[in-house]
């Protein structure tokens, strides 16, 4: 929509001219090909694209759409160019303040105050989002994100909305909270006690996995390591644990190389922690494996998964330079 736009631009007027001139920089700095050796201060096209929208709220300082775009932009990209968070969340108040019925200002203040451990402020942009969703799904989670950072500990109506609201819900406010630098920790508070009062009132086809994943994410975020991995299926946590010691690594290889005997597709995630430990035997059965993946797949005539070789060529790419690295169809 917007390339359509930027294209029939001409014969506007000088406030949509300004505002589709720094759409078009918007996109030239989205879907620029970065080069290894970028400054941050060189990118093209997005000092001039943050000059634009400044110059644009000058001209129109009653324009609500404008300083929803210059908070927006500096909430996406601010931290490519110098632009603070705090001034992001100004531009997105002054834009509210204006017209308080846009939707995405109240997302991205939710999302800033949560980032600083702001509960009130967080709570107050999850009601207004709900407010403005309307009879929309996603009001019953924003009002459910509102009660619980409102009442803590969790309090008998939020216990309810947990119950009556599809799984997904609960184990999303968890993945929302488990990084907030809140003192009270409300997203293992949560955990736990769904821990100890699992939800009820689950509808059959429910799928209990995110949130038991979720609760293990957030036990893992507060220094539970342990108690998480115990909890949590998902292969990928215990190996981001190990990466940053927070358990044995010795551990963690012992249940990749299970994994790699009866779950070998579970085991490809476990790559960089083979090389890392330069256990080549284990990388070159991940190789063969990935290669008898794609044979088996080409036989039956069905699509080949491009992440095998994918995920096969990255652990090759880590292979102990002075050992001759195994064939990969995939490359």
């Amino acid at each position: 929509a917007l390339d359509v736009a930027i294209r029939l631009r001409a014969g506007h007027g000088p406030r949509d001219s300004l505002l589709l001139l720094a759409d078009s920089l918007r996109l030239a700095f989205k879907r620029r090909t970065p080069g290894a050796t970028d400054a941050v201060d060189d990118i093209q096209a997005l000092q001039p694209m943050f000059a634009t929208l400044r110059q644009a709220v000058r001209a129109y300082p009653s324009d609500a759409e404008l300083w929803i775009e210059l908070g927006d932009a500096a909430f996406h990209f601010g931290q490519f160019g110098d632009v603070t968070e705090a001034s992001a969340a100004e531009w997105l108040r002054e834009g509210v303040r204006l017209d308080s019925t846009f939707i995405v200002p109240h997302v991205h203040l939710l999302e800033l105050a949560e980032r600083h451990g702001n509960t009130r402020d967080a709570s107050r942009a999850a009601g207004r989002v709900a407010a403005i969703s309307g009879s929309a799904p996603m009001a019953d989670y924003y009002r459910l994100v509102a009660n619980v950072l409102d009442t803590q500990p969790l309090s008998r109506s939020a216990r309810r909305q947990l119950d009556s609201l599809p799984t997904a819900y609960t184990a999303a406010i968890i993945r929302e909270f488990f990084m907030m630098p809140d003192t009270g920790g409300i997203a293992l508070q949560l955990a736990r006690t769904l821990q100890k009062e699992p939800l009820r009132n689950r509808k059959a086809d429910d799928d209990s996995v995110p949130l038991r994943d979720a609760i293990a994410y957030a036990l893992a975020g507060r220094g539970r390591a342990r108690e998480a991995i115990a909890l949590s299926r998902d292969r990928s946590l215990l190996l981001r644990l190990a990466r940053i010691g927070a358990i044995p690594a010795d551990s963690a290889l012992q249940r990749a190389r299970r994994w790699l005997e009866s779950e070998p597709a579970e085991a490809m995630a476990a790559a960089s922690l083979f090389a890392a430990a330069r256990d080549t035997a284990a990388l070159r059965r991940l190789v063969t494996w990935a290669d008898s993946a794609d044979e088996a797949d080409a036989r039956k005539g069905g699509p080949v998964d491009p992440g095998l070789p994918h995920r096969a060529c990255m652990a090759i790419a880590r292979w102990p330079p002075e050992i001759p690295p195994p064939r990969c169809s995939g490359c």
